[in-house]
């Protein structure tokens, strides 16, 4: 969960462990942060269930308000639940305390851990989001990697974003 000092000011390295505690920031951040549908969702949850509450006082069958309110208040709060589906479809706790390291410098971004290595350059990143707790890049549609703001220097920080910003569509 530290940096690693280099003696090269343009190579940065960040090592963290990838744990229950940084995948449910990663989904988190990622859920909030990474496309619409997440806010949307919470929107649309909340309006299902005053849509249903609001159905209480009509003449309409009781199950059609129950159902809305059920329905409102699991896309509203039910994000727990979400994070443990998400869980378990993507096998995660095979990948738990797993150790990985991101190195960033000049012109690329590689990762390595146990169960994946790559690199990529800057230039083959589609998309990137700084969330307050971490960034979101994206090396091709569907796919992001986390990297968390705990594990990085402020230095590294600001050379990732300032890498972003000059490389990368937001």
């Amino acid at each position: 969960m530290t940096e690693i000092d280099c003696d090269n000011k343009d190579q940065h390295i960040s090592n963290f462990e990838m744990n229950e505690t940084y995948w449910k920031e990663a989904f988190y951040q990622s859920y909030f942060y990474g496309s619409i549908k997440g806010k949307l969702g919470i929107c649309l949850g909340t309006l299902t269930f005053v849509a249903g509450v609001g159905m209480i006082f009509t003449p309409l069958p009781w199950f059609a308000s129950t159902i809305l309110i059920v329905i409102g208040l699991f896309e509203s709060i039910g994000l727990p639940v979400k994070f443990k589906i998400w869980q378990m479809r993507n096998g995660l706790k095979d990948k738990y305390f797993e150790t990985i390291t991101f190195t960033f410098d000049g012109d690329t971004l590689s990762h390595q851990g146990k169960t994946s290595e790559g690199k990529i350059l800057w230039s083959g990143l589609k998309k990137w989001k700084e969330t307050p707790k971490g960034f979101l890049l994206w090396p091709q549609k569907r796919i992001q990697f986390y990297i968390p703001k705990y594990s990085l220097a402020s230095e590294s920080i600001e050379f990732l974003r300032n890498k972003c910003l000059g490389n990368i569509k937001k």
